[in-house]
């Protein structure tokens, strides 16, 4: 563990209860709302105030997405919404730049993105031991979805897949000198990959392999990794071949089946139905909401007309269309661009496969799923800081 075995155990008490304690309302707001609030104020001042170096064109860009988002064609009547909204974007580029100023060394970044995906990992531990979960993942019928402190079970795959990436590049970098070390993250790793399976989310699923595949691509593999990798897979092919086998859930969530009647479905859980009829409520809009976008209520709705569900479009790209309309959805992909450029120019960096594997499961997460969260917001922002602190070293 990258710290002190005592402020280890101190520190996790606290990360532990702010985080749990999230969907819990206070005068009617959670509190995952009532402190990220003051957090963006006070991120907002330091960076404005003690910010020495110009901001990269990606951090730029989502700036001006968080922005574009306080205004479409349901400013007036859908107001907190677009409020909302415009923080999630918000705190990407603003934790990027908050960390810059405040954090320097670049090991005190390796310890504390490492440290914190340790920490959310371990949150599952008092979720497993009986602890009940605040939030509650998807009801199948027969089981509820595996949530834990997340707001959903997609949520936590996700977290958990970047827990993963991070934990095995520190591995793949030789960051875990003692066996006790490395005996202790391979426990890590296994609770993240146990709660992600509980979960039942393949968007997550999906994320984590495509990481594993980026951080292990064989340009720069020893022989040594490569024995490792081809033990690693001929467990994991022998654990997934003997789950759909031998358990029918597993199967059925794989194969896209209806869990409670085992038949065949939509495999991608009505995701194109979802975003079609997104598209369609588009492309039957106004000029004004072509251009910058509908209220998310009304997209919602339209939803629920089409697919008796009210959910959104579960694609970021569609959701960004419908929601911010053509400039929103232009900004995005220059963000992705200028994300994914800022990272190539650093290629020969130590976190530069990392840095990539981020950029690909966000872009994943955006095509299967969609969206923003502060937990994943504050990974990638420590990555790319240390990126950045390795290529101006």
């Amino acid at each position: 563990m990258p710290l002190k075995l005592s402020t280890y155990c101190l520190l996790f008490v606290p990360f532990f209860l702010l985080f749990y304690s999230e969907p819990v309302n206070m005068g009617g707001m959670p509190l995952s709302q009532l402190w990220k609030l003051p957090l963006a104020g006070y991120m907002l001042y330091i960076v404005f105030q003690y910010r020495s170096k110009p901001a990269p064109l990606w951090t730029q860009t989502q700036y001006w997405i968080s922005f574009k988002s306080l205004f479409n064609a349901g400013t007036v009547t859908d107001l907190i919404t677009n409020v909302q909204a415009s923080i999630k974007f918000l705190f990407l580029p603003l934790l990027f730049s908050f960390v810059q100023t405040q954090i320097k060394a670049k090991e005190t970044l390796e310890k504390t993105l490492l440290t914190l995906c340790q920490y959310f990992v371990l949150t599952n531990i008092p979720i497993f031991l009986g602890l009940p979960m605040l939030s509650s993942g998807h009801d199948y019928g027969t089981f509820v979805a595996y949530s834990g402190i997340f707001q959903n079970q997609h949520a936590m795959s996700v977290i958990m897949g970047i827990c993963i990436a991070v934990i095995l590049h520190f591995f793949k970098m030789g960051r875990f000198e003692t066996r006790s070390e490395k005996v202790y993250n391979v426990f890590v790793l296994a609770i993240a990959a146990y709660a992600m399976y509980l979960g039942f989310a393949r968007t997550g699923w999906l994320m984590c392999l495509l990481a594993i595949f980026v951080l292990f691509w064989p340009k720069d593999t020893t022989v040594r990794q490569w024995f490792g990798i081809i033990g690693i897979s001929a467990v994991l092919v022998s654990g997934v071949t003997y789950m759909m086998l031998t358990n029918e859930m597993f199967r059925d969530r794989i194969m896209g089946n209806n869990l409670q009647t085992h038949e065949k479905v939509n495999i991608d859980s009505g995701r194109s139905e979802y975003s079609a009829a997104a598209l369609e409520r588009y492309a039957n809009g106004t000029l004004l909401e072509q251009i910058i976008g509908m209220s998310t209520q009304d997209e919602m709705d339209y939803i629920l007309l089409k697919t008796r569900n009210r959910v959104g479009a579960h694609n970021g790209f569609v959701d960004m269309l419908a929601r911010n309309g053509i400039v929103g959805l232009l900004l995005m992909f220059l963000m992705l661009i200028a994300l994914f450029a800022f990272i190539r120019r650093r290629k020969q960096c130590p976190t530069y496969r990392l840095a990539l594997a981020l950029w690909l499961m966000n872009f994943s997460f955006q095509v299967t799923q969609g969206g923003s969260m502060f937990h994943t917001d504050l990974l990638y922002a420590l990555t790319f800081c240390l990126l950045e602190e390795e290529y101006i070293a």
